[in-house]
């Protein structure tokens, strides 16, 4: 019950702090937040050193300062600024009450005080043509004391943490602080500065007064900020943070279509919704992530939010004066905050003990909504398609009945596509690689200085170390030219070594096998370390250290951190997906067709689409020159006959002849060459081939007619092209096709697998060779065990992921002979995993034994 009453004594106290901030004027003023946001600082790091009751009264008690001085002298009135510093210092003050899985519905409901700024925004000019200036100073003064004291006296101090924490002033340069700063910008400044615009907005959109408008704004917003907070303890704060944050950005959109006043007034209570539970998640972060020091940094967070509500203040005015309407600040806040929504992932995902069950029940009630989990995606893929196509096509004033049917066959693709997906991503071994990638895409580890990748020649994927028999693709090459060295050449290798000592193999033979021998002496180049030869390392562990010691225990290459998740993505992303070199390598052939046909389908898909869901359309401006409307918005604005206009206008015609030469070349190639021949299939592999090429020929067909054929055999034509258009849609989630939608994803294994390669290589437990990424073979393990498959060695106690290919093939002959098995052929007594009897690590794969 003690708890109950500091909530409710908090949440008046910060009512009373916010109706003074705001009775002097507007709150968004900015002489009053500059002054706030010091004070919400200032705050924070006093709540962290001696209480949040102390400072929470003491703020009151400045507050009525202000007050007397403003009713007594007639100045000072910026000064009630201090009163933001409220905010701040009750957050340190319940965090310690409650416990942490209730801290973000507590806090929301703490910050229902701020319903004090609309109280104050509604009722100011009621209390101003009713009492003289003084009278009013002075009453709101002596109701200010009468809280403190109310609040001191009745709130009491929490018995269990009577020990406040210290602030660190470094706090300032932690990412986290930056990014939950910039959100609550968006979610609370926004929704301040909204909410205090609303009159002069719509009275200049609409010509008539808002009426209550203004006051359903605030209200509504500060009434969502416990739901956001509830929802961020349920799950977590980041997907209670992106629910917010796409709603405002869709919601933004939304205002930018010249909405009647009923639906801008409806989508104008739900952007107030949506503030709020970006409020309310931002909050119930702090606790989690700055344990200790939750009052400074709630006074950052809050203050810096303070200062966001000045950005829509200034920006709004000046865009429409230059612009002639609101459109363009509404599309810019739609942008930041659809941005926004990208930099969620580098928060990371701190789960808390009491967070797993509840998103697992949680999820588990919404999937009962549905037959399937692929069913449930497919319902919020249409959901999604349906609200882009409204916004887009401006309320489906854009449409064009003629692409009815290639509209009908793009939503059945997707629909098969989602389905599809969501299956594949159900299989273990997938699963596990996609929450790789989200896990490592961020991940910082340390970076050798001078070494893009410390994968050796012949460790991971099965092209590396070798030649293919299409062409050269030596991975070794590559990774000699970003100074990575094998840790297990020939000269490391101690059964190499062995030979050479029996003379069974020259010292010559060994430094000519050895190329990175001469290598590491050139000036400038450091040799990485190597691994302990002959037996494990010494902690027992099979990871090849990410930056070994020498053998005088001295580290010669440091390294920094950084992050080469999201690096070898975007590499990955350019050289692999869009210039397709990993073709190229195999065959110049090949990969040229593969770019062609790749990029004729990319231009011909980027174009199609948007025009039949209404998402791009063109409008007239004058007989010279029209303008480009995408998503409503005017991008570009061309003459008719320029080469802009000429190359999005035969943008198609474009996309059609690259297309067709690709197309032909793969198909001269599966015609002629024999390699091609032996193992193709007809239904397989050129039946898709035979509808791409129907399609383009087709597509070209109309623009031969319509340009030099003076219309001939139109309608028919355009008919046979939309058939087969449809039909290749159609075909696209469920035949050969479906590769190309899935090839991004290869972009997953090229993170999981070099991110994973600096975390650490496996040795193997027989020839202790390092040949592959530990946490690979971990995952393997894993999901082999989920599978019912363990795949022991004959040890009984290590696994056969845990040995090179090599070793795999010798245990498995050895075994075959039937004989017993001497010691050193059993491989190592440490397993790398659990022992017999032991059971792995749990689904998200936290190895046993490292």
């Amino acid at each position: 019950m003690s708890r109950n009453r500091a909530l409710l004594l908090a949440a008046v106290a910060l009512a009373t702090a916010c109706f003074a901030w705001a009775l002097v004027g507007s709150p968004a003023a900015p002489i009053p937040v500059i002054v706030g946001a010091l004070a919400s600082v200032i705050a924070g790091l006093l709540a962290d050193r001696l209480g949040g009751r102390l400072v929470l009264t003491g703020i009151l008690g400045a507050t009525a300062l202000v007050l007397l001085v403003l009713g007594v002298t007639g100045i000072g009135g910026p000064l009630l600024g201090v009163a933001a510093g409220a905010v701040p210092a009750g957050v340190p003050f319940l965090a310690r009450w409650f416990r942490p899985e209730q801290t973000g519905l507590v806090l929301g409901l703490y910050c229902l005080g701020t319903l004090g700024i609309g109280v104050a925004f509604l009722a100011g000019p009621t209390f101003t043509a009713a009492l003289a200036p003084t009278l009013l100073w002075l009453g709101a003064a002596l109701l200010a004391l009468m809280v403190a004291a109310l609040f001191y006296l009745g709130a009491g101090e929490v018995p269990w943490a009577r020990n406040p924490g210290q602030s660190k002033p470094e706090l300032l340069l932690q990412p986290i602080t930056l990014l939950l700063t910039l959100w609550y910008m968006i979610a609370f400044g926004s929704y301040l500065a909204f909410g205090l615009y609303l009159p002069t907005l719509h009275r200049e959109v609409y010509g008539v007064e808002a009426n209550g408008l203004p006051g359903l704004f605030l209200l509504l917003g500060v009434l969502a900020r416990p739901v956001g907070g509830w929802l961020a303890d349920r799950l977590d704060g980041r997907r209670a943070l992106t629910v917010s944050l796409l709603g405002v950005g869709g919601l933004a959109t939304l205002l930018t279509l010249h909405l009647t006043e009923g639906p801008f007034k409806a989508v104008l209570c739900l952007l107030a919704i949506a503030f709020g539970l970006g409020s309310g998640a931002v909050f119930q972060q702090i606790p989690v992530y700055f344990a200790g020091q939750t009052g400074l940094a709630a006074g950052l967070i809050s203050g810096v939010g303070f200062l966001g509500a000045l950005v829509p203040t200034f920006l709004m005015a000046p865009l429409r004066d230059r612009l002639g309407s609101y459109t363009p600040a509404f599309a810019l806040l739609a942008a930041v905050a659809f941005a926004s929504c990208f930099l969620l992932p580098l928060i990371g995902q701190r789960r808390v003990p009491w967070q797993p069950l509840k998103e697992q029940a949680g999820l588990q009630r919404l999937e009962r909504l549905f037959v399937s989990r692929a069913s449930m995606n497919t319902f919020l893929l249409l959901v999604i398609l349906a609200v882009m196509i409204y916004i887009g096509s401006m309320a489906f004033v854009h449409l064009d009945p003629m692409l009815y049917g290639y509209g009908v066959g793009t939503i059945v693709a997707l629909v098969g596509l989602t389905w599809r997906m969501t299956a594949w991503a159900m299989r273990p071994a997938t699963r596990t690689l996609a929450r790789r990638m989200r896990e490592r895409l961020w991940r910082r580890v340390l970076v050798k200085v001078g070494v893009r990748s410390p994968i050796p020649e012949g460790v991971g994927r099965w092209y590396e170390g070798r030649r293919h028999p299409g062409g050269n693709i030596e991975a070794g090459d590559r990774l000699l030219r970003g100074g990575a060295y094998p840790t297990t050449d020939k000269a490391a290798d101690p059964s190499y070594k062995a030979a050479v000592a029996e003379g069974r193999v020259s010292p010559e033979r060994m430094r000519a096998e050895s190329p990175h021998v001469k290598k590491a002496k050139e000036p400038g180049v450091k040799r990485e370390g190597s691994p302990a030869t002959g037996s494990r390392l010494p902690d027992s562990s099979h990871f090849h250290p990410a930056n070994p010691p020498d053998p005088d225990g001295v580290v010669t290459n440091p390294g920094k951190p950084g992050r080469p998740g999201i690096w070898v993505a975007i590499t990955a992303t350019f050289w692999n997906i869009l210039l397709n070199r990993f073709i190229i390598r195999r065959s110049v052939w090949r990969g040229v067709q593969h770019m062609f046909l790749m990029w004729g389908i990319l231009i011909s898909f980027a174009i199609t689409i948007p025009l039949t869901f209404g998402w791009m359309h063109f409008e007239a401006v004058n007989e010279h020159t029209y303008t480009v409307v995408a998503m409503g918005i005017p991008v570009v604005t061309m003459p008719v006959h320029g080469i802009l206009a000429g190359l999005v206008y035969h943008g198609l015609t474009t996309g059609a002849v690259l297309t067709l030469i690709g197309g032909s070349m793969m198909l001269l190639r599966r015609l002629v060459d024999k390699d091609a021949k032996v193992d193709q299939r007809v239904n397989y592999d050129l039946f898709p081939l035979y509808l791409i090429m129907a399609v383009t020929v087709t597509g070209l067909a109309l623009t031969i007619s319509h340009m030099w054929a003076e219309g001939w055999a139109y309608p028919v034509i355009s008919i046979i092209h939309q058939i087969t258009v449809v039909f290749l849609l159609l075909y696209l989630p469920f035949g050969k096709l479906f590769h190309i939608p899935m090839r991004a994803l290869s972009v997953a294994a090229d993170v999981y697998h070099e991110v994973g390669a600096h975390e650490g290589l496996l040795h193997c437990a027989r020839c202790q060779k390092a040949y592959a990424v530990a946490s690979q073979v971990r995952d393997v393990v894993n999901v082999l065990a989920e599978s019912g498959l363990s795949l022991k060695a004959p040890d009984g106690e290590t696994y056969l992921a845990e040995y090179c290919p090599q070793c795999r093939r010798v245990l498995r002959a050895l075994i075959y002979s039937r004989r017993e098995l001497r010691p050193e052929e059993r491989g190592s007594a440490a397993p790398l995993f659990a022992p017999a009897g032991r059971t792995l690590g749990t689904e998200e794969g936290a190895p046993l034994g490292m």
